[in-house]
């Protein structure tokens, strides 16, 4: 079995079987994501170096037509993707916009550490605004899902690590040109209707 796969335009992958699920895992370079900067201590600083990993359970699986046209959705769609994120997460953490069913939205704790965050950044404000998410929200990375369903089905998460959740993260379920979901890192649902 193969522990190398190449993509002519996503570049090289390695396979990693550590969690039980089979991970492709290799880094693009989005220029667009830089803006995330959120760190838990230390400096505010992005990358543009970003994760990507096609991940699933299926016991031969390699990304295959599908799973690479939805990455490369992303890749294509970056700047436009970067300020969708940035107003889904200002309207998210403001609760308003698609309801997400997540605790953030309701509780005031999560949105003190988005001003305490906020503060360190030299902002003082008022209201999460999108260009304030940049400070909230960093370490991006992507995983596309692909589900042993047939037809086969794949679905991407944009992950970060966050200001207002530290245990778990942050996932923002994406199909590369709008933003569908978001909950916690790995595991967002789509917006309640």
């Amino acid at each position: 079995m193969p522990t190398k796969w190449k993509h002519s335009e996503l570049g090289s992958f390695s396979l990693s079987t550590e969690f039980d699920s089979r991970d492709w895992r290799g880094t693009l370079i989005l220029p667009a994501f830089a803006c995330f900067k959120f760190r838990r201590s230390g400096p505010f600083k992005g990358t543009s170096r970003v994760a990507l990993v096609f991940r699933s359970w299926i016991d031969d699986f390699t990304p295959g037509t599908k799973e690479a046209s939805l990455a490369l959705r992303i890749v294509k769609n970056e700047t436009e993707l970067v300020k969708k994120i940035k107003r889904a997460m200002s309207m998210e953490l403001c609760g308003t916009g698609p309801d997400s069913g997540m605790y953030w939205r309701e509780e005031p704790e999560p949105l003190e550490e988005c001003f305490e965050t906020l503060r360190r950044a030299k902002i003082e404000t008022p209201k999460i605004r999108p260009d304030h998410v940049d400070y909230l929200i960093g370490a991006p990375s992507i995983t596309i899902w692909v589900h042993d369903e047939s037809p086969r089905r794949a679905e991407a998460i944009l992950d970060f690590s966050a200001a207002f959740e530290d245990e778990h993260g942050l996932g923002l379920l994406t199909n590369g040109s709008r933003i569908l979901g978001i909950g916690f890192s790995d595991d967002p649902s789509p917006f309640e209707t």
